[in-house]
């Protein structure tokens, strides 16, 4: 199992920096770490982590602060089911602490999310 900032060396530096030059908080780095883990433990291949600080998000998002993050799962190459999500969602829900928001965001673009309530 692997956790990715996206494949691309120079692309993964600007993710995970951010345009505001803002860092992911600790929690949100311990989620990333805790998302991987139960992903792996379902057997998924790879958590592939598509945006934490940059990029446009609703209004009051926690983006832009480091306390939220977007991520994919990908097995056998591609992405999981709405209901494979939705499972995951609840295992993972089951190792963080009620601090955090964790959802699967279900449609044309399905991915899961994760916040730190400050």
């Amino acid at each position: 199992m692997s956790l990715y900032l996206l494949n691309n060396p120079v692309a993964r530096e600007a993710r995970f920096l951010g345009k505001n030059g803002v860092l992911p908080s600790t929690p949100i780095i311990f989620a990333m770490v805790v998302v991987d883990q139960v992903a792996a433990s379902k057997g998924y291949d790879r958590v592939v982590v598509t945006s934490i600080t940059e990029g446009k998000h609703s209004k009051g998002s926690l983006h832009p602060w480091g306390f939220a993050f977007d991520f994919d799962v990908v097995v056998d190459g591609q992405g999981i089911s709405d209901q494979d999500g939705t499972d995951l969602i609840l295992a993972i829900r089951g190792r963080l602490n009620s601090e955090f928001d964790v959802i699967w965001e279900a449609g044309q673009r399905s991915h899961g999310h994760v916040e730190f309530d400050v």
